[in-house]
């Protein structure tokens, strides 16, 4: 279950640090996050983002803990490096590196104007006849999981008004943003207001039609993401999401959200 969703999780929590202060020097931010299912823990991950000048940096460290470490070892490690543009940030090249027991991955991209210029994947995915194949056209104005989440907004009640289009080298999907809901939060690093957006979970790519998992996703109205605001900065990360799945609720919570000291 871990595995799918990967995915969605990676895109919901990777950006939690980064922050766009681009005029002022050299940052560190570190985030850590609990994975778990019905209040038992399945995984941890963290993140170290550096941000000098217009460029960023991001590193994500993502393992299977508690009860899915007995039946799958699994560890992902990611890299992003892009820039910060009028419109956000933008990817400039992305890697993915997964291990779950005896399977593994790689995905290496390459983008240029926020379309994916080279897209290297090992394995390659098996072309069955309900497989919906990544074409050039899905891989156009579209962002890494680790940087699809990085929410630029002019106020909080605007951050749900959008609609995320990721890529992570395998998996082409949307997430529609909506019905903004502003509440106080408070996470070792961040106490503040939050909004909590509704997102609907549209595969584009890049899947099986008919996986029980996609499909149950595709279906539910349940998913729901949480953002906080870095500073005065106008940029969001997600503190929280909430993901049902057909086995249970899968929820992502930040556990640290903080300025390197």
């Amino acid at each position: 279950m871990l595995k799918s969703a990967l995915p969605l999780a990676a895109c919901l929590l990777a950006a939690g640090t980064v922050s766009g202060q681009t005029l002022e020097a050299p940052k560190t931010f570190l985030s850590d996050y609990s994975i778990s299912m019905m209040g038992l823990p399945l995984g941890q991950s963290s993140f170290r983002t550096v941000i000098d000048g217009d460029s960023y940096r991001v590193d994500g460290h993502l393992r299977s803990a508690g009860i899915a470490r007995i039946f799958d070892k699994t560890v992902a490690q990611s890299r992003v490096e892009g820039t910060f543009t009028d419109h956000g940030a933008q990817s400039k090249t992305y890697s993915l590196s997964y291990v779950s027991g005896e399977k593994r991955s790689k995905a290496l991209l390459v983008f240029a104007n926020g379309n994916v210029v080279t897209a290297n994947v090992t394995p390659k995915p098996k072309m069955r006849k309900s497989y919906v194949p990544v074409e050039a056209a899905h891989m156009r104005a579209v962002a890494d999981p680790l940087t699809a989440a990085i929410v630029k907004a002019g106020s909080i009640g605007k951050v749900c008004d959008r609609t995320l289009h990721v890529f992570d080298g395998k998996m082409r999907l949307d997430l529609h943003l909506s019905n903004p809901r502003v509440a106080s939060a408070a996470v070792p690093g961040f106490k503040g207001e939050a909004v909590t957006c509704s997102a609907r979970f549209v595969p584009i790519a890049g899947y099986r039609k008919g996986q029980k998992s996609i499909e149950f996703l595709k279906a539910n109205s349940g998913i729901s993401i949480t953002f906080a605001e870095n500073g005065s900065t106008g940029v969001y990360g997600p503190l929280k999401a909430s993901i049902p799945t057909y086995i249970g609720q899968l929820d992502i919570t930040a556990t640290k959200f903080s300025l390197a000291k």
